[in-house]
């Protein structure tokens, strides 16, 4: 009988080997490139950090239905302050929402006793038409493309990201000793 681990092994070395030879067949070199593995780990951060959200959530007793609707009050105040304002007071805006999406399904499912379900389908529901709605009022007029684009946000200076860098380096020396 096998133990998990090497079934878990057998798996990944067969998923290695037809990801291979699709490549070979196909001569698709991009399939297996450091750059489709850099691309798929980054654009997986959202994904994995929700899912993460989800699991502590439902370690709590909250099913959390609404992750994706939070995320999107926070990604869009993220992107129309830091479009104004800067890229960190874009952060603090994208925190900001992504937590008021939070509260109210909080006070949704303990104050009003709402299925946790039903507020976590409405608040992404709500979300989503909220966002295009705040967008197209608040975008119209100016040289912004359409509801379906954002406008630039300004880089982060080197100095901010040294200085973060090092407080960094700081905090950790200090957790180790």
């Amino acid at each position: 009988m096998k133990t998990k681990a090497t079934k878990l092994l057998l798996n990944a070395t067969l998923l290695i080997l037809v990801m291979s030879i699709i490549r070979l067949i196909t001569g698709a070199n991009d399939l297996t490139s450091v750059g489709t593995a850099s691309a798929a780990l980054l654009l997986s951060v959202p994904i994995v950090l929700a899912g993460l959200g989800g699991l502590f959530s439902e370690r709590s007793g909250v099913v959390n239905i609404g992750l994706e609707g939070m995320m999107i009050l926070g990604a869009w105040a993220g992107g129309f302050i830091g479009s104004k304002h800067g890229p960190w007071l874009g952060l603090a805006a994208a925190v900001f929402f992504g937590a008021v999406g939070a509260l109210v399904h909080a006070i949704a499912t303990i104050s009003f006793g709402v299925d946790h379900v039903v507020s976590g389908v409405a608040i992404n529901i709500i979300a989503a038409g909220l966002v295009r709605y705040l967008s197209t009022i608040l975008y119209q007029g100016g040289s912004w493309p359409g509801p379906s684009q954002s406008p630039d946000v300004g880089a982060i200076s080197t100095m901010v990201y040294l200085c973060f860098q090092v407080e960094l380096t700081l905090v950790g020396r200090a957790l180790i000793f």
